[in-house]
């Protein structure tokens, strides 16, 4: 097994231990968004505070729009030399995507070093009276 495939395994692993959270982390002092324990995990382990970065840069757009619910959003592979589409969607259900999500934004980055293939991370809501969002993992909710 190659090591890339090994952290890969072990991070997963890792992750699938959070199902709650017992704090709320601010993630960065540009924005009041907090995340679990879980996405902090997430984001030391595998140095993608970028990604939370980018995720909070489209909820100014998507924020009409996902008000009352939650979205997800995705990075999915999209092609080789560690390019990679990230989609945030909105979605009503609160357990898992719609087959047939409503993509409300889509960006493509040409590199990352990111050491999973796949990701999710759901925000929450608007929080009216911390007036923020909340960044989790699916198993965190």
């Amino acid at each position: 097994m190659s090591l890339a495939a090994e952290t890969e395994r072990d991070l997963r692993h890792d992750l699938a231990q959070f199902t709650g959270t017992t704090t709320w982390y601010q993630l960065s002092p540009l924005y009041r968004h907090v995340g679990t324990d879980g996405v902090v995990f997430l984001a030391d382990a595998a140095g993608c505070y970028w990604l939370l970065d980018m995720i909070a840069s489209h909820l100014t757009s998507m924020d009409a729009m996902i008000y009352e619910s939650q979205a997800f959003f995705r990075k999915s592979p999209e092609g080789e030399g560690g390019r990679f589409t990230l989609e945030g969607y909105k979605n009503n259900s609160t357990d898992e995507l719609a087959d047939d999500p409503i993509v409300l934004a889509s960006q493509d980055i040409s590199f990352t070093d990111f050491p999973l293939d796949e990701i999710e991370i759901r925000v929450s809501g608007y929080d009216h009276e911390n007036e923020r969002y909340v960044f989790f993992l699916p198993s965190e909710r």
